[in-house]
Formats: structure tokens, C-alpha cells, sequence
């Protein structure tokens, strides 16, 4: 994943995303179904909406974010300060190849419109198989033109993403049309394999 969203476009962008994005985030959240303890994981966090449904859906649990721009960290941040002093929340302001993180530390993750920046898509799907918690459920959110413009179509991309999936220990794809974004985004659900 890369840092594309930084500098004046990156501002812009987090503006955009905040509202654009929050109905996706809430589907994702929705779709991850949580426990009220869990630990999860946000790739790709941009200006925080997605962390900011998660730590409401989890008051006794814990939410790590990652994301390599750093007008995303400052807008996330500014939005997430309470639940940081806290101690709930925790952003890293890295790609997603590079988590913070012991292995099997998370109960869940979701991703929103950020999977298609996370090139290669191999290293990512390793790194998640690492850190999350066998059974852990990983939901991918993602807009229809956005996989198109990384692999051509948004077809060849979604191959793409369950072949490193599945090559990398997830179990029970589920891969359909998200409810959200009015049913141009495509929805990956994938569980961490138990053995």
C-alpha cells in the first residue's frame, strides 16, 4: 500500500472520503459482526470512519489502523483522540506488508477501499494470514473502478485477491456485491484458516 494519499491531494481526499466511504465502513463493521472484546485490525484507516464504528461496536476491545499517509494519520487522528488517549485505538502510519504486530493478535479485520493499493497483494494476504487469530474474519469493501484501474477489471482483480487469499491460508471466500456504493463495489469475506 502506498502513501498516494499525501500532500493537498491527500486533504482533499480525506474530506471526500469521510463521507463517500461511511456507508461502506458501516457495512464492513456490520459484516465483521464483532464481539464487544475484540481486538481488530483496519487497512487502509483514511480519515478514521471506519475505527471510529469499530471502537463504538467494541467498548471493551482494541482497534489498530494502518495506513502509509500521513494526512490520513493527522485527519484520523483529529477524529479518533479520544478513544487514542484511551488506549482503544492505535494507528501506524505503515503499509500493510509491514504490521506492528505479534502474530495472531486479532480477532478480525476489514479493509475499505483499500485492498487495491496494496501491491503486491501477495505480501499483504501473508501478512494478514500472520496476525490474525485462526477462525479470524477479514471483510473487504471494494469500489468496482478502483480494482479495474489495478488489474484492468474489476474481474482480474478480484482473482487476483482470492488466489492470494487462499494461497496464503484463508478459507470460506465469500465474494459477491457490496449492499453499499450502490452495488458497485465488490465485497471479499475470508476466514483465517484453523490448521
Amino acid at each position: 500500500m502506498s502513501g498516494a494519499f499525501d500532500g493537498v491531494g491527500g486533504r482533499l481526499a480525506a474530506t471526500v472520503m469521510a463521507t463517500v466511504n461511511a456507508d461502506a465502513e458501516r457495512e464492513a463493521v456490520n459484516l465483521l459482526a464483532p464481539a464487544p472484546h475484540a481486538r481488530t485490525l483496519v487497512v487502509g484507516f483514511g480519515p478514521g470512519i471506519g475505527i471510529e464504528v469499530l471502537a463504538r461496536s467494541t467498548p471493551a476491545g482494541f482497534v489498530l489502523g494502518v495506513d502509509p499517509s500521513s494526512v490520513m494519520m493527522r485527519a484520523a487522528q483529529r477524529r479518533l483522540f479520544g478513544a487514542i488517549s484511551e488506549g482503544r485505538v492505535e494507528l501506524q502510519q505503515t503499509t500493510a506488508e509491514q504490521i506492528s504486530a505479534a502474530e495472531e493478535s486479532f480477532d478480525g479485520a476489514i479493509a475499505v477501499n483499500a485492498l487495491q493499493l496494496c501491491e503486491p497483494i501477495q505480501a499483504t494476504a501473508r501478512e494478514l494470514s500472520r496476525v490474525l487469530r485462526p477462525a479470524a474474519k477479514l471483510v473487504t469493501l471494494t469500489h468496482d473502478w478502483a480494482a479495474a484501474r489495478h488489474a484492468g477489471t474489476a474481474e482480474r482483480w478480484l482473482t487476483q485477491v482470492t488466489q492470494a487469499l487462499e494461497a496464503n491460508g484463508f478459507t470460506s471466500l465469500s465474494v459477491g456485491r457490496a449492499k453499499s456504493e450502490k452495488g458497485r463495489a465488490l465485497r471479499v469475506c475470508a476466514l483465517r484458516a484453523t490448521g
